[in-house]
């Protein structure tokens, strides 16, 4: 019978070189194959020790970066600040607690339902006169409404109309001066010449924006009227009106 003399070799042994003799040593084999278990023991402990590096997932100092996409199933909650990659304090965008940073929002219609809505702006109105009083050289309130500021608005629209009426009752020719005062400041006045024992009416419109209002803050609107040349007496005859309406704005 002759002798087989085909080259041995299975997966723990190298395929036969010409360096390599006939029948390798059984110890090589051995040495081959614990070679391969020490391979696979490191690639089962990489393997397990970094599962999210296919993720794009890696760790830094104090940190963790995320270099592909993040689904998240459930809820998730931040305790610091969650920003886009360009945020700067004039670009991209920043979640922080109760405030949120962004350059521009676009809404899309109907989303915003009327509760959001609900008187985004208000209105007041109010008008006072009054009657029988001397008319003097010093301007003087002789009607005056007021408009408590409601909660939730920072600014108001004021508009009114101031009108007076004065009977001269001296001997001298004079004058008689209108004006709206929006808390004590009026923005003008107007007059009317009276000739002696003659009435005349004098009426002058005010529009004024008031900013940084407080709720509960107070707003006077008058009418302020006195003569030029000297003090008409009490007549029936001398009245005056403030008609005013505040648009509140948030």
């Amino acid at each position: 019978m002759s002798e087989d003399t085909t080259p041995y070799w299975d997966e723990w042994t190298q395929p036969e070189s010409a360096d390599t003799p006939k029948h390798a040593a059984p110890g090589d084999g051995i040495s081959q194959m614990l070679g391969v278990i020490e391979k696979q023991r490191r690639e089962l402990s990489d393997m397990r020790n970094n599962l999210l590096r296919s993720a794009g997932i890696s760790t830094y100092e104090d940190g963790v970066k995320f270099d592909g996409n993040l689904d998240v199933n459930g809820s998730a909650v931040v305790a610091g600040a969650v920003s886009s990659a360009d945020y700067s304090p004039t670009t991209g965008w920043q979640l922080d607690g109760n405030n949120a940073t962004f350059n521009t929002i676009t809404l899309r219609g109907g989303i915003i339902g009327n509760d959001a809505l609900t008187n985004p702006v208000a209105a007041s109105t109010n008008q006072q006169w009054s009657p029988t009083y001397a008319i003097n050289t010093t301007g003087t309130i002789r009607a005056q409404v007021t408009f408590p500021v409601p909660a939730g608005f920072t600014e108001a629209l004021i508009s009114c109309v101031a009108t007076a009426m004065g009977f001269n009752g001296t001997a001298a020719m004079d004058y008689l001066y209108v004006a709206a005062a929006i808390n004590g400041v009026h923005g003008g006045e107007l007059y009317a010449s009276a000739e002696p024992s003659r009435a005349v009416t004098a009426a002058v419109p005010e529009f004024r924006r008031l900013t940084g209002l407080i709720a509960g803050q107070t707003i006077t609107v008058g009418v302020r009227t006195r003569t030029q040349v000297a003090t008409w007496p009490v007549s029936t005859g001398n009245r005056a009106a403030i008609d005013a309406q505040v648009l509140w704005l948030r």
